[in-house]
């Protein structure tokens, strides 16, 4: 996987976009992480509720954004978040994950600020498309 590439060599950030209160779920994915800090504003919560409209199998619990992977195996469970951290990095904003035996679950969280932000859901969109593609044969 090389810069902004899946593992079948298409890119899963286009462009990047600004962060503005005037969300665009449709193109989430092809939005670019920020960097945060403690001044970072939440989501409203009232605009949570459409964003996870693009977010197949993504709920919010207890305030995190998550999702939970069924694999077949432990090993599947280690591939899947070996995958995703070089797309952490490169949008600068990581996830929690836990691995068990035929499952990953992923949390999302802005830590500066203890509540959801638009990261949150930019990397949640690409996280989607990255767990929704079989991964590359080698």
């Amino acid at each position: 996987m090389e810069g902004n590439d899946l593992d079948d060599g298409t890119s899963i950030v286009k462009r990047p976009y600004s962060l503005c209160c005037n969300f665009m779920p449709h193109k989430l994915a092809n939005r670019k992480c920020l960097p945060c800090n403690g001044e970072t504003p939440p989501v409203p919560v009232a605009e949570r509720a459409g964003l996870l409209t693009e977010l197949r199998g993504w709920a919010i619990e207890d305030g995190v954004l998550t999702r939970t992977v069924t694999l077949p195996d432990f090993v599947s469970a280690v591939d899947l978040a070996t995958r995703i951290t070089p797309l952490a990095e490169l949008e600068g904003h990581h996830p929690d994950l836990h691995v068990s035996y035929g499952k990953l679950r992923i949390d999302l969280i802005t830590h500066a600020i203890h509540d959801l932000s638009e990261n949150d859901f930019i990397l949640a969109a690409k996280l989607s498309l990255l767990i929704d593609r079989p991964p590359a044969r080698r």
